[in-house]
Parts: structure tokens; sequence; C-alpha cells
């Protein structure tokens, strides 16, 4: 994906050396004591009153230790995942953001602390970290995205390497950086044969970073960095270094917006947008400042998302979003949004999803284009109300404009809508939590059904899984069901 952004001038340099970078990281020998618990596979953890990690942590933490999140995640392909946790100690004057990799001796038979860095992110509401092979070789590094204290932004990434001990794994800082606009992974095409594991290497994915000319007047110039990996020092090193003139930035309301809070951003944001920058299958995102959305459509497929917060870096043009999947609320993920003018925006996603670009804000004529060979979506004038019970237990009640499923253990209530599109009828159930947040989304293709006989009227609702992209329905493949309500008519023998 190829981001381009107002350059007047550039020069490129040969690398450039930045330095010995401190605190790779520790080894931990996996030696039970007062500091290191062995915990049996099956033996589990006490409850505890602290944050919601996303999972249950597999070791016993020091008191100083403060946990804010912990993902599962295979780091080196045997059959094991590991864990990453992420945490801060009560005692650090700095207040930095640590990750502790977690692994599981099956010979102890027990999950041990194996490696433990700190990053220089200080933020816990802005912090996402995630796995990717940027250098291309088949390697998981681990990435981290955070702000820290002068609010600018940082990126810390750690490479595995090998443990003197032979024990557990252990990695050492190949990245870390900080800017006051903005940092992104930008992610290359690769093989097919490197994707089936038929080749060893692959091109790495540089890092950009952009901070404020300090030598300049115009708080919009700008100095882009690109960082490089670099095989014999075995880390990512500065390359191309590029000028960014704030010239461009002449209309009053983009001042205004850099110059804004991340509020701003978001209703900046807020509504559809296309991607003009993929000649491909029509792709929509459409960010929702008010329910918290983030949905990307295309053709055939939908990606929901939950906004959990943005964040702002110092003389950011854009926001970073942290996000997590409705199907699958473990962890977190980043959105970096990009202001490139009124009605542009560029989108970079961490890892490899083909949903970046540059987005056009949709709206009048350009929505209108977009849409002419499309299908529109309109209210269905099927009602809805009262239960419906099926087979297995299934039971949906419908109230307004809220419903409640109920099958066995598996409940859940929120909001529902029924629109048609095309030819079909659409019914999407959005479950809702104690708090009223939306947890997930789910949608049905529906086929209504009414009979009359003397003494009853059946109302049947056949109800198909799938999801709903630009071209329309799609099935997910899973069980197509049915649910009816049967309405007694009472004779009146008068």
């Amino acid at each position: 994906m190829a981001v381009v952004i107002f350059v007047l001038g550039s020069c490129t340099q040969s690398p450039v050396d930045p330095g010995p970078i401190a605190d790779p990281g520790r080894a931990i020998t996996p030696v039970g004591n007062d500091r290191i618990s062995l915990v049996a596979e099956t033996g589990g953890l006490p409850e505890t009153n602290g944050p919601a990690l996303g999972s249950e942590l597999k070791v016993r933490l020091p008191d100083e230790y403060i946990p804010s999140q912990a993902l599962m995640a295979n780091l080196d392909f045997d059959e094991n995942e590991e864990q990453i946790i992420v945490f801060k100690r009560r005692d650090d004057p700095d207040d930095l953001i640590r990750l502790l990799v977690v692994t599981y001796d099956s010979v102890r038979n027990a999950w041990i602390r194996s490696w433990e860095g700190v990053t220089n992110a200080t933020s816990t509401r802005s912090f996402t970290v995630y796995t990717d092979d940027l250098v291309g070789d088949h390697e998981q590094e681990i990435v981290a995205f955070g702000i820290n204290s002068r609010g600018e932004q940082t990126l810390d990434v750690f490479r595995r390497t090998s443990d003197a001990l032979g024990f557990g794994l252990s990695y050492t800082r190949i990245l870390s950086i900080e800017a006051d606009i903005t940092i992104r992974v930008e992610s290359v095409p690769r093989s097919e044969a490197y994707e089936a594991m038929a080749t060893v290497s692959a091109p790495s994915y540089p890092v950009i970073a952009e901070r404020r000319d300090p030598e300049s007047r115009n708080d919009f110039d700008a100095v882009r960095t690109t960082y490089f990996w670099d095989y014999p020092s075995r880390r990512y090193v500065a390359g191309l270094v590029e000028s960014v003139s704030g010239e461009a930035v002449q209309d009053d309301r983009l001042r205004a917006l850099f110059a804004g809070t991340e509020a701003n951003f978001e209703q900046f944001l807020h509504g559809p947008w296309f991607r003009s920058s993929d000649a491909g299958d029509l792709q929509i995102a459409y960010f929702g400042a008010r329910d918290r959305s983030v949905v990307f459509h295309s053709r055939d497929l939908q990606q929901a998302f939950m906004w959990a917060n943005s964040t702002k870096p110092v003389y950011g043009r854009g926001v970073q979003l942290i996000v997590v999947n409705e199907n699958l609320q473990t962890v977190k993920r980043l959105i970096n949004v990009t202001v490139q003018g009124v009605n542009e925006i560029t989108v970079a996603i961490q890892g490899s999803d083909g949903l970046g670009g540059t987005y056009a804000r949709l709206t009048g004529p350009l929505q209108a284009s977009i849409v002419q060979n499309s299908q529109r979506a309109v209210l269905s004038a099927i009602g809805l109300s009262g239960v419906y019970r099926g087979d297995l237990g299934r039971e949906i009640v419908f109230s307004g404009s809220e419903y409640r499923f109920r099958q066995g253990s598996n409940a859940h209530s929120g909001g529902f809508a029924l629109f048609d599109l095309g030819e079909d009828t659409i019914l999407t159930l959005r479950a809702i939590d104690e708090n009223r947040l939306p947890v997930k989304t789910l949608t049905f293709r529906a086929v209504f059904e009414e009979g009359r006989e003397s003494d009853r009227i059946t109302r049947s609702l056949h109800l198909e899984p799938g999801d709903v992209g630009i071209a329309g329905f799609f099935d997910n493949g899973s069980q197509r069901f049915t649910v009816e309500q049967i309405e007694t008519i009472e004779r009146d023998d008068g």
C-alpha cells in the first residue's frame, strides 16, 4: 500500500545509524522462587479484581506488577501458544508500559515467565500490541504502538533471539522510535510462494515516522523518515528522509481541525468514505462517532469493529483509533487515519488486512455515482412483534425496536432492524451488554410467511445466517433455522 502526503522536496541518504537502543529486555530463567511462580496448566489462578485483560493470566505476578492486557499468540510456531502480558510496575518512576512473554513448559507441566521488556509508551488507554512478520523471514515480531508522556506516538518492535540459557523465548528490541505527528508500518506485497512457506524470505515492511520540522516556523512543516530492516546490524535503521511541506494546508477548516482534539477528528470522520486508491472491488469505510463503531464493507465481506477510543499525537494531522473486532473481542487493533484534505483521508490498519488506502468522503454526487449500480436498502414493511419459537429451544421476542434471544445458556438482547436489500429481506440483531454497549451483530436473510386457518394464524420466520457486502447478502455456511409464532383466533359464536 502506498501513501502519498504533500511532498515538495526530498533527499535520499544512505542508512543512518540511530545509535544504540537502550534496554534490550531481559530473559528470565524459569526457576520457581518468591518472584516467579510455576503454575500447572490445569491449576488455574485465583480471581482478581483487576481490569478485564482479554484472557486469563497464565502466571501469578508480583504485587508491584499492574497488568492491563493479556493476549494469546503463537510466537514460535510450536503446538502451544504463548501469552503476552502488558503491565506497569508500581515502583517505576517513569511509569513505562512493559511486556512479559509467558511460555508453557511441557516438561514441568507449568507456565513460566520467559522474557520481559520495556516500551517507551505510558498511556495504557491507547496502547496496542500485536504480532506480525515485519522482517520477512516467517518470524513473528512483537509490535507495540502507544503514546508517551509528551503526547507523542511510540513504536517498539521486538524480535526473537537465541536465549543463552536455552530456556523459553527471548527477545531483543530492533526498533524504538517516537514521533509527534504519526508512525505507521507500511505493508508491502509478498509472493504466494512466501505465504505458502515455499520460500524463506520476502521484502521487509518499512516503518514511516513523521515529525514536526524543528527548523521551521510553520507548525505543519514535517520531516518524514523511513526506517528499513538492515540485515548486518539485525535491526531497523533510518534510511530515506524527506521534507513534507505544510504549505498545502491552506484550508482554514483543516488548520482548525489539526489544532483540535480527538473529539474534533471523530466528528470529522463520522459517516461513509469510499476507497479511491484501488480500482478493484468497491469498498466503503463507515466511521460511527455516535454509536462508536467502525465498519468496512466490500463486495463479499463486512468487518465490524467497536470503536474503543482515539488518540491524537501533539502535531498530528490525523488520529489513531483503538478498535476491537466484534467477533474477537480479546485483541485491540490500531487504525491510523491521516487527513489529506477536507474530503480525503488515508487509512492504515495494523497487520495486512487489505483494508487500507486512500478514502474519499462519500457524499452528494459521489455517493450517487458509487451506489447507482449497487443495491439500496430500505426499511421492510414486515412487522415483527411478540414471541417466535423454534426447535432446539430457540426463542426470539420482538418488542418495538428491541429483541431478546434465548437458546439454552445462549442468551442476548439488544436492538433489531428489518430492511429490504434488492430482492432479499435482511434481519440484523445488534446485541448489547449490561452497560448498553454493542458487543456483536448477527445478520440473517429472512423469509417471512403467514398462514391463516379457521382458528389460528401461523407466522413463520426462516432465517439464514450470513453477512451483507456491497453486492448484497451472502451466506456464511451456518445452518438455517425457522422460528414460528402462532396466534389463536377466538370464534364469536354469538
